[in-house]
């Protein structure tokens, strides 16, 4: 089933475009032990959800380790294909890097972050023994 989807994911990709992917952080330095921060990210095309996460990272008291609380929504219709999980990340470069082991489709995937060095754009490689992803993001909008 989940190779299914991650072939469905791939032809429409494909035939339409590379879908719009929306991603919010908001830190939260004062809670929890050693600061919180949620983050939601939205995967659409045709303004259409194909893709919903919403996280909370909670960072560990070492200030490079972080335990990764997940919910997610695969496709367009809610509460039908979701699913809840935790996994681990280990921030690198003073945060301008990270790498998270984070389990999608039911496989393992090594997931390596690198921020640029303008911070305007962030490039992605996640890797599991059956697939190889890249993702390439560029800063639309700072908060304000």
């Amino acid at each position: 089933m989940n190779k299914l989807l991650a072939t469905a994911m791939h032809t429409v990709e494909r035939l339409t475009g590379a879908p719009r992917q929306e991603s919010t952080i908001a830190a939260k330095p004062n809670e929890g032990e050693f600061g919180v921060a949620d983050n939601v990210v939205r995967i659409s095309k045709f303004g259409m959800t194909l893709y919903l996460l919403e996280e909370e990272y909670v960072l560990h008291s070492d200030g490079t380790g972080v335990t990764v609380n997940g919910n997610e929504r695969l496709g367009p219709v809610p509460r039908l294909l979701t699913r809840t999980f935790t996994y681990s990340a280990e921030i690198r470069d003073e945060g301008m890097a990270a790498t998270y082991l984070m389990p999608l489709l039911g496989t393992p995937w090594t997931a390596d972050y690198q921020v640029a060095a303008d911070r305007q754009s962030l490039f992605a490689e996640l890797l599991c023994d059956w697939g190889r992803v890249t993702e390439e993001t560029r800063l639309i909008s700072a908060p304000a």
